[in-house]
């Protein structure tokens, strides 16, 4: 990604304002507008237990990222092991990537 030094001002009424905010949610404006502008997909409400399963997800991703360290450091040349569990790492990857509405 390019560094972002431009700078666009777009003047909003206060309805309007409102209903950008309520849209974007917890999302910053700027970053909200910049996706909506560009045609991206916006994530702004994600239910409350898809945020709980991505929060239990992340734990599970890094005990894989740990077992991998592992792997990569004994002298074994078990490479089934690690196929696997790099197949695991992304299959956790992608679903928490659904779990907030993210496309690839």
């Amino acid at each position: 990604m390019s560094l972002r030094n431009k700078q666009l001002i777009v003047r909003v009424s206060e309805d309007e304002l409102e209903k950008i905010d309520a849209l974007r949610g917890p999302m910053q404006r700027a970053v909200f507008m910049r996706q909506k502008s560009l045609g991206e997909s916006t994530i702004t409400d994600i239910p409350a237990i898809n945020t709980k399963a991505y929060s239990e997800l992340a734990r599970v991703g890094s005990n894989l990222n740990q077992l991998m360290k592992k792997i990569n450091q004994s002298d074994s040349e078990d490479m089934f092991h690690s196929d696997l569990i790099n197949e695991a790492i992304d299959q956790v990857n992608a679903l928490r990537q659904s779990l907030i509405g993210a496309t690839e």
